[in-house]
């Protein structure tokens, strides 16, 4: 849940204890007649503004029933063995790609995204490279290497490997 739903969230909650606490006293009988303001609101020209606020709280509470309910996406690749799991996070496995693809030359940098799928992992991978060597070649080089190195060292199938080429820039300077 994102910080925007979390105060939704807090806001909600509380307007929903006031309405609650409210409802409570009306039929509790306190007080015994409505006020003036209360009253008010059941006019005709305050019924747009009214359908407003509760058109406001019917989105916000469906959006908050849509955030609560939907499946967060797993952040680990899970394998069962005698002695027990064995779980290797997402984040490791997008460290392990980022690493593998700056190894090949002519690749400057690289960002990782892996994603779980029926069949084991996609991987895609946005990296700036150099121009000293062709973009397909490289692209190439490094679908088969991170494909190769994830089922050796993760131990998982990669399905698939999508490589998006963001910058073509040139090489870093090296220190000697």
């Amino acid at each position: 849940m994102g910080t925007v739903d979390r105060v939704l969230f807090v806001f909600f909650t509380l307007a929903g204890l006031v309405c609650a606490l409210g409802l409570m006293l009306a039929v509790a009988g306190w007080p015994p007649e409505l006020p003036f303001w209360i009253g008010a609101l059941f006019t005709p020209e305050w019924r747009p503004p009214v359908l407003a606020v509760l058109l406001f709280f019917l989105v916000v509470g469906a959006r908050l029933l849509w955030v609560g309910t939907k499946m967060a996406r797993p952040r680990a690749v899970v394998h069962e063995h005698t002695l027990g799991q064995v779980a290797i996070s997402l984040p490791a496995i997008e460290s392990l790609v980022k690493k593998e693809a700056c190894q090949i030359p002519g690749v400057r940098e690289a960002k990782a995204r892996i994603y779980q799928v029926p069949e084991g992992i996609a991987v895609e991978v946005r990296a700036s490279v150099t121009p000293e060597r062709s973009v397909p070649e490289v692209s190439r080089e490094m679908q088969e290497r991170i494909q190769v190195r994830i089922h050796e060292i993760v131990g998982v199938m990669v399905n698939q490997v999508r490589v998006r080429v963001e910058d073509i820039a040139a090489a870093r300077a090296r220190v000697e």
